[in-house]
């Protein structure tokens, strides 16, 4: 699990043009990371943000053979007979149609095998995890997991027509592809299924752990979307405008092997508001943003550096329902802790929470903070 951050800071004094950027401006602002190139990326993100052809109700190969994947087929009827996690069950059913057409082309391959194995093994305990009663929080961590799955299995053929796959099929697979499918396929299961740990939920107080929460004081107005930003005139970059801004931070967030951090820098009034406001929209309908905090000198509740991570923290635990809890131990040890120095909070509140649910948590989270420098104690936000 890594967490991507992306900070936008520049020296600047409140502008009416950064508010208003002039639309067909791209070349001012600018990213720094080591990203790859964006045409790598987009595909991807072209393929995860049409809709799958697959879905309505796959109809499955006929097979005369045994069944090798009776996990696999008994999660699939559980989820679509019992309706407890609708995401969930609309991923597995792709997943059984693509396992049963490959099923043929792959069996007798050693590592196939083995990770057939895994695999079968983790939909068995996710099985009994749902059968207890209690259907899983659908939290927006829950619904990354669940995409992730999907853009694994439309990465391999660059689609999920069955025409288009079973032409594949008829020339040239590549079985080692659809091992490493299935392999990352079942890191992702995992991962939902200590999402849906229920005996850990059982013991969270929901109404106290919400007092606890709100207890953090968090700036809500903060937000990138908050009721305020219409206050700060904080909008969404115009259609057509900063596509190549924009195109640059798809391609890092997609990319696993860019810098964690991405800064974006510009002159005052390039719009780096609006862009760091457009990404986060972008990252909202993905289910990627795991946290913003939009600083201004214009609202008290969002130049005070100190509520940074507390803020951050709160919503890191509306994202993920294991980091809640792993950050309510922490409360429950130090109730205080949102009152320290931002260096105490980020280990405390954010990183010891991360650190120790980290195997339940998507591989893209990316919390993104904007114009540090409009913060009230400069030493502080130097600090961050």
């Amino acid at each position: 699990m890594s967490i991507k951050r992306i900070f936008k800071r520049g020296k600047h004094k409140p502008s009416a043009s950064e508010d208003h950027p002039a639309p067909s401006t791209d070349t001012p602002t600018g990213t720094r990371s080591s990203s790859p190139s964006p045409g790598s990326a987009r595909g991807v993100w072209d393929l995860v943000t049409q809709p799958l052809l697959l879905m309505s109700s796959p109809n499955l190969p006929s097979r005369q053979q045994k069944n090798d994947w009776p996990s696999l087929e008994a999660l699939s009827t559980f989820l679509n007979q019992t309706g407890v996690f609708s995401p969930l069950a609309e991923v597995i059913n792709n997943l059984r149609w693509f396992v049963q057409l490959h099923e043929n082309v792959c069996t007798g391959k050693t590592e196939y095998s083995t990770v057939r194995i895994q695999l079968e093994s983790l939909c068995a305990e996710l099985r009994s995890q749902l059968d207890k009663g209690i259907p899983p929080s659908i939290t927006t961590s829950m619904q990354n997991l669940c995409r992730a799955v999907q853009v694994e299995l439309m990465e391999v053929y660059g689609t999920m027509d069955k025409g288009t796959i079973s032409r594949y099929l008829q020339s040239n697979l590549d079985t080692d592809k659809v091992t490493r499918c299935y392999r990352c396929i079942h890191g992702h299961l995992g991962r939902v299924m200590l999402n849906a740990n229920l005996d850990t939920l059982r013991v969270v107080d929901r109404q106290a752990a919400e007092s606890q929460l709100k207890g953090l004081n968090p700036s809500m107005a903060a937000c990138y979307d908050s009721a305020e930003a219409s206050v700060v005139q904080r909008r969404e970059c115009a259609p057509q405008t900063r596509k190549q801004v924009l195109m640059d931070l798809k391609a890092w967030k997609d990319s696993k092997d860019a810098e964690k951090v991405c800064w974006i820098n510009g002159m005052a009034g390039t719009g780096k508001t609006t862009i760091a406001t457009t990404f986060c929209s972008i990252l909202r309908e993905s289910h990627e943003l795991g946290a913003s905090f939009f600083c201004t000198r214009s609202l008290p509740d969002c130049r005070n550096v100190k509520l940074i991570f507390p803020t951050i923290a709160y919503q890191l635990a509306r994202f993920s329902l294991p980091f809640r809890i792993a950050l309510l131990q922490v409360l429950e040890q130090d109730p205080d802790v949102h009152t320290k120095l931002p260096r105490v909070q980020l280990q405390r509140m954010i990183l010891q929470p991360l650190h120790s649910v980290a195997d339940s948590l998507p591989a893209n989270i990316v919390v993104v903070i904007d114009a540090l420098d409009e913060c009230e104690d400069g030493s502080e936000s130097g600090f961050l």
